[in-house]
């Protein structure tokens, strides 16, 4: 019975999302995922050494300009994809 009257709350107060909301969501979720991961994995985001918090703020910087470097230097190679930044340190022949 609490689910029930649970969903009988949500269903009253949260408005349902409008079609274009729906399709932006899925348009931006699978680039939004790409870079998380690439940040995360890539240029080990998580992993930093910092001693203060202008040493994070520099090294986060870094990072960030980095990946937006490779994927504005995939835009200028005509890339389908901006996204493969591994390629640029590791092409294939």
């Amino acid at each position: 019975m609490g689910d029930t009257l649970w969903d009988a709350v949500v269903a009253a107060w949260a408005p349902a999302p409008s079609p274009s909301a729906v399709n932006l969501h899925q348009y931006t979720r699978v680039p939004v995922e790409t870079i998380n991961d690439q940040l995360a994995d890539q240029f080990r985001l998580g992993k930093n050494h910092a001693h203060t918090f202008g040493g994070l703020c520099a090294r986060l910087a870094s990072k960030l300009t980095a990946h937006t470097l490779c994927i504005y230097i995939n835009r200028l190679l005509g890339k389908a994809d901006a996204l493969q930044i591994k390629a640029l340190a590791f092409p294939c022949n």
